[in-house]
């Protein structure tokens, strides 16, 4: 159950590192590449259910129920990694949100290689908990887009009072 531990707070530790980063202006220098790496996380998982579909409809047809909940949770533990490097290249200086974005995209990487191949995501993950290991995906793609659509919304509101 540690493992579950450690995902609710890699959660919440990305929704803090995010508040933390909608308070600061983004460098200029690296606004550009980290808008591309943003749009390119915002719609990878329209490609990622396209590519998973196919996978699992003819190819990899066996433990369906297991391999749909790990596609989900490991996609989403990259895409924070992703996001938080996004973050590292925004961000670089400002101290703070650097270290803590160092950490997140760590952890994140971490978490998703040790969850990566299935059978030791099913002996760590889903044995525990079954079937809820979808929610729980379903819960970090949540918990993203969420942030981001309010992180944005705040940095809209700043970039109102500035005009």
């Amino acid at each position: 159950m540690y493992n579950l531990l450690i995902i609710f707070f890699l959660i919440i530790y990305f929704w803090i590192v995010n508040l933390f980063s909608a308070k600061v202006e983004m460098a200029q220098k690296s606004k550009k590449v980290s808008n591309i790496l943003d749009k390119i996380i915002k719609f990878s998982p329209i490609l990622g259910v396209i590519v998973f579909s196919i996978l699992f409809t003819f190819i990899f047809n066996t433990r369906l129920p297991e391999r749909i909940s790990h596609s989900m949770f490991v996609f989403s533990l990259w895409m924070y990694a992703t996001k938080f490097y996004s973050n590292i290249i925004s961000y670089f200086k400002k101290f703070k949100i650097l270290v803590m974005s160092i950490f997140g995209m760590l952890l994140s990487a971490i978490v998703a290689i040790l969850y990566t191949p299935l059978d030791r995501y099913v002996d760590l993950m889903y044995i525990h908990i079954g079937q809820w290991s979808i929610l729980i995906g379903i819960l970090i793609f949540v918990n993203y887009y969420i942030t981001g659509l309010f992180i944005r919304k705040i940095n809209d509101d700043k970039s109102i009072k500035n005009i």
